[in-house]
């Protein structure tokens, strides 16, 4: 299976701003996250749409691929380098700012036809649901027999306590 890199270093924006567009696009189809990027009222979308067309261009031309196969199959957004920078402040003092940068990677994967075992989004959400469901014992609805009988135990001893109690 084929896969495209693409790297955007240094984007002027801090890290915590960019992964709230790149969380809407992993797993999506080229296609589908590149549309999403036109409609997201983001200042992040527009360095992050140039990176999508970069992969998209690089797989067609560097690979042969076709654009309409290709899935955002990785994305992710690392802290670049700090810029210190500094603002006067009160008695002569000066307090530093540090303006944060980006670094994005993007992989693209094709997809395989269905009758090679890819398998969509909507499969694979599912698929983990059911294996969540099963790991979670169901619980009876009655409590046990060996709880009720300490719990009775239990039960005159703290009526002792509560009671021995003075009251104003």
């Amino acid at each position: 299976m084929n896969e495209v890199k693409a790297q955007l270093n240094s984007l002027r924006m801090s890290p915590r701003k960019v992964r709230l567009v790149v969380d809407l696009l992993r797993g999506l189809d080229a296609g589908q996250a590149k549309s999403v990027l036109r409609f997201v009222v983001k200042k992040t979308a527009k360095p992050l749409l140039k990176l999508l067309n970069s992969a998209t261009a690089n797989a067609e031309h560097n690979f042969g691929l076709n654009k309409n196969n290709l899935y955002v199959s990785e994305i992710k957004v690392d802290a670049g380098r700090t810029l210190k920078r500094f603002r006067p402040r009160a008695f002569g003092r000066a307090s530093a700012i540090g303006k944060r940068t980006s670094k994005i990677s993007l992989v693209l994967k094709e997809k395989l036809g269905p009758s090679l075992g890819t398998v969509s989004k909507v499969q694979a959400v599912k698929e983990s649901s059911d294996k969540k469901s099963e790991k979670i014992e169901k619980r009876p609805k009655y409590a046990r027999p060996e709880t009720q009988e300490k719990q009775k135990i239990n039960q005159p001893i703290l009526k002792k306590k509560i009671f021995q109690r003075k009251t104003i």
